[in-house]
């Protein structure tokens, strides 16, 4: 499940509309009290206004996912070349014969082209056009602290979600559209510390 965390009632009260439309559509949502919030996750400060509760959300460990999808694509027979970058494609008879790495040249009946934002530029050299914009999310990762939260959560006036898992925790907010920059921005950097 997930918690969506308010600390102003008013605002809390604003979603009741969000709530009803939720359970029309038979997904489970409710309010809860304030009290009952911070008796379910001790690690919030005191001064909950209430939270709406999606029993039916899930969350993943990314790195997890990706670890078990590298297993299987493998445990089928599939290749993957970590660290090999792109260089291009070998291309006739409207398919894509091989492709071009800094670590040879490889064949396959099939090529799956999933590099997430910068799947647009490489695409390009097969006249692809894929509408994938990049953006940046900030994150910062801990591990097991006594104190952390138990349960996924979004605190809304902040904007920021805590994800809980048993070895850690992870605040993450913000979205950045700043292209393909790799760099980070320290003023993003440090809301997410004070929102902490």
């Amino acid at each position: 499940g997930l918690l969506l965390v308010f600390r102003d009632a008013r605002a809390l009260a604003a979603e009741q509309d969000y709530v009803g439309m939720l359970q029309r559509l038979q997904i489970d949502a409710r309010v809860l009290s304030g009290a009952e919030v911070e008796a379910r996750e001790p690690a919030l400060r005191p001064g909950v206004a209430g939270a709406i509760e999606h029993t039916g959300d899930a969350m993943l460990r990314p790195e997890r996912l990706i670890a078990g999808l590298s297993a299987r694509v493998q445990a089928l027979g599939g290749v993957i070349e970590s660290g090999a970058r792109i260089e291009g494609f070998d291309t006739g008879d409207a398919r894509i014969a091989a492709v071009r790495t800094t670590r040879g040249s490889f064949s396959a009946t099939q090529v799956l082209l999933a590099l997430g934002a910068w799947s647009p530029l490489l695409a390009r050299h097969l006249g692809l056009r894929i509408p994938v914009q990049p953006g940046k999310g900030y994150s910062m990762t801990w591990d097991a602290q006594p104190d952390a939260p138990r349960a996924p959560l979004v605190l809304k006036e902040r904007s920021v979600c805590v994800t809980a898992w048993e070895d850690g925790f992870r605040l993450g907010s913000t979205m950045e559209f700043s292209g393909w920059s790799e760099g980070l921005n320290p003023v993003r950097l440090a809301a997410l510390r004070r929102a902490a």
